[in-house]
């Protein structure tokens, strides 16, 4: 007997490869991405330089390689940003999530030559935990697991290497109860500095700027590098010390007249620096001009070359908003603000009167004891010790006397209004009249006729306050 069976035929299999996005999170206005085709002849994918607070940046230093053999064919190989990863335990991200693709792209595991190997950022405040670290990847299905060392850890820059047997995301974590810091470090010492901001160098090249400093009477600027020796950093002079005021003159040639109180840098690359009354302007090609302020100490409003500053203590540029430039003018005790087309100095905040500020007021109505930056606030307070520190002439006693009789002064004005409280309270149901009449100068002068003497406040214990 022959017996027929019916066999389905299997149905082919497909490969998909595809960005998990369901997996991993959404999207957001951060994202970035390259991409290169690479084929069986393998090759390198890298993250180019990125400013700080462009999308990307974070990313900045990471690459793949790709080496020979390790594709069968043409590919286009990704490296683009990721959703943070959900470590399986308590364990902190030191480090930006990196996706490498497409996802699902797998290498020989077996073969270390066949295999990728990724770059990717880590903090350096960490650095000291390196062996520490781990280094964890995300599957398409959402899984994270850590992936085997060895890893190569530069130091320098703040990056870590490793063989991958697939593409994924990929991000490094540092265990429970690790924290990170950095060593103090003094890289040179500054005379007098003034104000420190980060600085957002462009022109690629020499070493990374990490900080502009504002170096005060030197009248320069300074800025905090890396370094290419042992020492992880290094100062270097970046603006003043030369011999022409002449718009257009290159940064290192420049001359500031006055001392250089303060400095800020936007996302394009440019600077602006602030001596005692005047903001000059450096742009991506190192040129200096002068950006507002006439050299006299004086708050006057206008165009910014006929605009006045009385004492500059500090910049900010917002760069968002047309690189908006706020001064705080500590001599003025106002703050002001240089924008429009054209631009005009203009005050954004301050009445112009010394006195402490209220939450919710109107800016125009706002009192500043300054507006002080924390430089200006230790220099106060470091000259104040000084000055009491010295042997004491004829000047600092008549001084210290002043500070006697204003603190005596308060006191009394303290027990003053402690009195007169008092007398309200008794007011409403005191049965003397007379206490009623007694004004609050009668009590600092102590002559108020109807006040119980002492003897009668003792008879009255026993009796009723009718018989006062």
């Amino acid at each position: 007997m022959i017996v027929s069976v019916k066999v389905k035929a299997p149905k082919a299999t497909k490969r998909k490869i595809a960005l998990t996005s369901s997996v991993i999170g959404p999207a957001s206005g951060s994202d970035f991405a390259i991409a290169v085709v690479l084929g069986a002849g393998g090759g390198t994918l890298g993250v180019p330089p990125i400013a700080p607070g462009q999308p990307g940046a974070a990313l900045s230093g990471s690459s793949v390689v790709v080496p020979p053999g390790a594709l069968p064919s043409a590919t286009p190989i990704v490296v683009a940003t990721a959703p943070n990863l959900a470590f399986p335990d308590t364990s902190t991200a030191v480090g930006p999530a990196v996706f490498f693709g497409p996802e699902g792209t797998h290498f020989d595991s077996t073969n270390s030559a066949t295999r990728a190997t990724i770059t990717i950022p880590f903090n350096l405040a960490y650095a000291s935990l390196k062996d520490t670290l781990v280094i964890y990847t995300r599957d398409a299905k959402g899984k994270v697991t850590a992936v085997p060392p060895p890893y190569t850890f530069d130091t320098v820059n703040g990056l870590v290497t490793v063989n991958v047997s697939h593409f994924s995301s990929f991000s490094i974590a540092a265990p429970a109860g690790q924290v990170g810091q950095f060593d103090v470090i003094t890289a040179e010492t500054v005379a007098d500095p003034q104000d420190v901001c980060v600085a957002i160098d462009l022109s690629g090249s020499g070493l990374p700027i990490l900080y502009y400093v504002a170096e005060g009477t030197d009248k320069k600027v300074g800025a905090i590098t890396l370094a290419a020796t042992t020492t992880p950093f290094a100062r270097e002079l970046w603006a003043g010390g030369g011999t022409s005021s002449v718009d257009g003159t290159t940064r290192l040639q420049f001359k500031f007249v006055d001392p250089v109180q303060a400095v800020t840098s936007s996302n394009s690359g440019e600077t602006w620096i602030a001596t005692t009354t005047q903001i000059f302007h450096v742009d991506d090609q190192g040129a200096v001009t002068l950006f507002a302020g006439d050299g006299q100490s004086a708050d006057v409003d206008g165009a910014p070359l006929q605009a006045s500053f009385k004492s500059i203590g500090a910049l900010l540029v917002d760069s968002q908003n047309n690189d908006d430039v706020y001064v705080a003018d500590v001599g003025a005790h106002k703050i002001r603000l240089i924008t429009g087309q054209p631009l005009q100095v203009s005050t954004f905040a301050g009445s112009g009167v010394a006195g402490p500020g209220a939450d919710g007021g109107i800016l125009a109505q706002t009192k500043f004891e300054g507006p002080y930056h924390n430089g200006h606030r230790a220099q106060r307070r470091s000259l104040r010790r000084r000055r009491f520190a010295r042997a004491p002439d004829q000047g600092h006693r008549r001084d210290f006397r002043s500070r006697t009789r204003r603190s005596r002064a308060t006191r009394r004005d303290r027990r003053v209004r402690a009195a007169t409280a008092a007398l309200r309270r008794r007011r409403s149901s005191s049965p003397c009249a007379a206490w009623s009449a007694c004004s609050t100068s009668s009590i600092r002068n102590s002559r108020c006729s109807s006040w119980p003497t002492q003897a009668t406040t003792r008879s009255a214990r026993s009796t009723s306050p009718a018989a006062w």
